[in-house]
């Protein structure tokens, strides 16, 4: 008997194996192109081209899959591009030479003497052709990964490599271009658009990014009353349409670094009295409105100045200043912290004849607008006639 049961389990292990052994098979056929795993965002199947000749093909992606920070030279600012956006990434040699090597002659002193030797140096300038062939210059800097298989092979870009004495400049590899999307693929086009109405209102249009600690502000056309805000990264983001007596502000959770609205009434008088401690060119600060979570917070704040300062010579009307603010926090212990804050609506005037600023109108239609990889037109119109004014007599932990 014990003989018949361990024949059975004999069979069943070699069942097994065979099993295995074919499944690999079947696995292994050449010429046969295995499921391909989904993407996140921020990832992107392309080739990484070296300037040995070698490449690799696989999934590219940024450390911590973020998009590319781009110093656009030929506007002369910082420029954020979504690699799913991007077609090809070419890195050109701005500079390259060898470099004599100075070393400190003595240890805590700054007096240097020449070694004798040098090392190599390369500076680099990058050229980005988006998908659309809309083109991009400057430099960037990033950790990057691609995975070809079950390998990962992480890469750096950067503004310039430096080797050692030993080397000479072409045992400097670098990253000579990235191949991800055809030029002539159709451009991704990730904006929010609309109307506000009546015509003629309509002031600013900003776009707040969740993630990235961000705003993008849009171009209105006053006279239409029409609004567009492009070159949205994708994520969730809050907008925030200023018409001339009011601020229209959507606040939502659904960013990646926010779960669900749980406040409590004493979580926001927290929340408030944080804003409170802040001391800034600001005198006075209404809470008016707070959203988030026991570890995240968002918050519209008004701030106000009314003391003299140095914009005011000697028999000028004393000014006021009236900024509304949009604050983000995060809770460390028992204690709210501030992350960021930006400045919605920007005021001053004679305190004799300015009295007040705008209205902050809290609209949910405005909030957690979502921005796909792939593109998003976002339509949304807004007729002030049919909104209500923000109530500033109550305001949070007052």
């Amino acid at each position: 008997m014990k003989e018949t049961a361990r024949n059975i389990l004999i069979a069943a292990l070699i069942l097994l194996l065979a099993a295995g052994v074919v499944a690999q098979e079947e696995k292994d056929k050449p010429g046969e192109e295995q499921p391909k795993r989904e993407l996140r965002q921020g990832e992107v199947r392309g080739t990484v081209i070296f300037s040995d000749g070698s490449s690799i093909t696989g999934i590219v992606h940024q450390s911590g899959w973020k998009p590319l920070k781009v110093f656009d030279t030929d506007k002369n600012k910082f420029k954020y591009v979504p690699l799913e956006h991007v077609a090809v990434l070419r890195i050109d040699v701005a500079k390259a030479e060898m470099v004599k090597d100075w070393r400190f002659k003595e240890e805590s002193k700054t007096e240097k003497v020449y070694s004798g030797k040098e090392y190599p140096r390369k500076d680099y300038e990058v050229y980005i052709t988006l998908r659309g062939r809309q083109k991009v210059h400057g430099t960037c800097v990033g950790v990057f990964y691609i995975e070809a298989g079950d390998k990962k092979t992480r890469f750096l870009l950067r503004h310039y490599d430096r080797g050692t004495t030993e080397q000479a400049l072409d045992d400097l590899v670098h990253v000579k271009e990235i191949k991800l999307a055809d030029p002539s693929a159709k451009a991704v086009d990730c904006r929010i658009f609309g109307t506000v109405k009546p015509a003629g209102e309509i002031e600013d249009a900003i776009a707040v990014q969740h993630r990235y600690k961000m705003f993008v502000k849009g171009k209105v056309d006053k006279e239409s009353g029409k609004y567009v805000v492009k070159d949205l990264l994708p994520g969730y983001y809050d907008l925030v349409l200023v018409t001339k007596e009011s601020a229209f502000v959507g606040m939502g959770m659904k960013g990646e670094q926010f779960a669900e609205d749980n406040l409590t009434d004493q979580d926001k008088a927290d929340v408030a009295k944080r804003v409170w401690e802040i001391k800034d060119f600001f005198e006075e600060k209404k809470v008016l409105h707070v959203v988030g979570n026991v570890k995240r917070a968002k918050a519209i704040v008004k701030t106000t100045r009314k003391s003299k300062t140095s914009l005011e010579r000697q028999g000028d009307l004393p000014l006021i200043f009236f900024h509304i603010e949009y604050w983000v926090l995060h809770k460390v212990g028992e204690r709210w912290l501030i992350d960021w804050r930006i400045q919605l609506v920007r005021e001053k005037g004679d305190q004799e004849t300015k009295k007040d600023t705008k209205t902050f109108v809290l609209r949910p239609e405005l909030a957690d607008k979502r921005i796909k990889p792939a593109g998003s037109q976002i339509q949304i119109d807004l007729d002030i006639q049919e909104a209500e004014g923000g109530d500033e007599d109550d305001v949070i932990g007052r």
